[in-house]
């Protein structure tokens, strides 16, 4: 069974995401997500309680490798978990990412999530070619 944070998990019930059905476990890659997908995952940031918290994130730039380096970074923005959202809103938050906090757009590198990286499936179903 997969491990997911009490906050992520009330936010997903509240939304009506079923965290088996509806998140996916995916590679520590450029083929982890695109533009516009949300990504479940944890990152060290400094030391005790806390340093590994779980973040949802959302997709805002392409992943890109750093040439001298080869590490490739992830340019999201923290989606506010007590932020009163809709699903409908949740679907929008890629366009209108306006109403997210400027100091929440980070970038990490890949290769230093810790444990397992998880991305929201979307329904394609929904979408237009």
């Amino acid at each position: 069974m997969r491990i997911f944070s009490t906050e992520i998990l009330s936010f997903f019930k509240k939304l009506g995401i079923d965290a088996e059905d509806d998140i996916a476990m995916v590679p520590k890659s450029t083929s982890c997500g695109n533009v516009g997908d949300f990504l479940i995952f944890r990152y060290p940031v400094g030391t005790g309680p806390g340093s590994r918290q779980q973040r949802f994130t959302l997709i805002v730039k392409p992943i890109v490798k750093i040439p001298g380096t080869q590490n490739e970074l992830l340019t999201v923005v923290k989606v506010p978990l007590d932020s009163v959202f809709s699903a409908s809103d949740l679907e929008n938050l890629y366009t209108s990412r306006s109403k997210l906090a400027e100091d929440s757009y980070r970038t990490y590198i890949l290769s230093k999530i810790v444990g397992p990286l998880f991305r929201l499936k979307r329904d394609y179903s929904k979408e237009t070619i």
